[in-house]
């Protein structure tokens, strides 16, 4: 899954998003930011992408300008599509409070063998699981 950032902050009711890069992204496609998923409806201007808010039983929210985007097909996303939370980037800015079975796109795990415990600081891009006490490295 690959990743982009918000070049604007993003409101709760507005629909077009900024976006730093739109490779990988195609109509019909998701994208995860912070808890929220959203489903791209057309690609607008260079630079932005016009979205329905709030997909999968995530609600919209607010985010700020930077904030990590990660780009998908609905199958990327099946997990949070029955109530998981998918987050993605550096390992500080994790919830503090995960739920047992949230995934991650790590950017900077210090590991990358399945099952380990995640811990940022690293290198390795992985994606990880919430297993109720700590993030493990799920596939590399």
């Amino acid at each position: 899954m690959t990743t982009t950032t918000l070049t604007r902050a993003l409101g709760t009711g507005e629909r077009q998003v900024y976006l730093a890069s739109l490779t990988g992204i195609q109509p019909n496609g998701l994208l995860a930011i912070d808890n929220e998923l959203v489903r791209v409806t057309a690609l607008a201007t260079a630079g932005s992408v016009v979205v329905s808010r709030g997909e999968a039983g995530t609600a919209a929210a607010q985010h700020a300008n930077s904030s990590t985007v990660s780009i998908g097909n609905p199958i990327d996303f099946t997990m949070a599509m029955s109530g998981q939370r998918i987050v993605s980037g550096p390992f500080a800015a994790f919830p503090t409070a995960p739920l047992a079975g949230d995934l991650a796109f790590v950017t900077d795990s210090t590991v990358n063998t399945w099952g380990t415990t995640v811990a940022g600081g690293g290198t390795n891009k992985v994606l990880a699981v919430f297993n109720g006490s700590n993030w493990t490295v799920l596939g590399k």
